[in-house]
């Protein structure tokens, strides 16, 4: 998603696209077939919005197939605790692996995430934004007519 909000960022209309490994820890192959498929057939629709205020963001869940719904959500949310371990570099030197840890995740109804775990397709529109209306309104409040 960080690549396509880069593109976007230039002006580049962008898409992220995820295949979502299964929670087995075997790590099964990921199903690239199935990726390029859903891939093509959601481009086929957007390419010609031409929509360059968007980020698309498609995650495909394992087990998917060709006659897997697509479904539009809004994103879920994902709390990383990262462990952080010391580690020494070939040449003696300290260094820090930060590793992305096991996520909590809220999935409500209608979220990516809900729909994922119940192998759908998910699609989501998301807008690149650092405007936070609520907080303005807060720091107005404060600073209204103050010097």
């Amino acid at each position: 998603v960080a690549a396509a909000f880069a593109g976007h960022l230039y002006g580049i209309p962008s898409m992220a696209v995820s295949l979502i490994d299964d929670d087995s820890g075997t790590r099964n192959p990921l199903n690239y077939q199935i990726g390029a498929y859903f891939t093509e057939k959601i481009l086929e629709k957007l390419i010609p919005l031409q929509d360059n205020s968007v980020v698309y963001n498609l995650n495909i869940p394992p087990g998917a197939n060709r006659e897997s719904d697509i479904v539009i959500t809004f994103p879920g949310f994902k709390r990383y605790k990262p462990t952080v371990e010391t580690r020494i570099d070939p040449r003696g030197r300290k260094y820090y692996w930060i590793g992305g840890g096991n996520p909590n995740s809220d999935g409500e109804t209608g979220s990516d995430l809900h729909v994922i775990k119940h192998g759908h397709v998910s699609l989501s529109a998301l807008k690149y934004s650092l405007f936070n209306g609520d907080e303005i309104k807060k720091l107005e409040h404060l600073f209204n007519g103050k010097k």
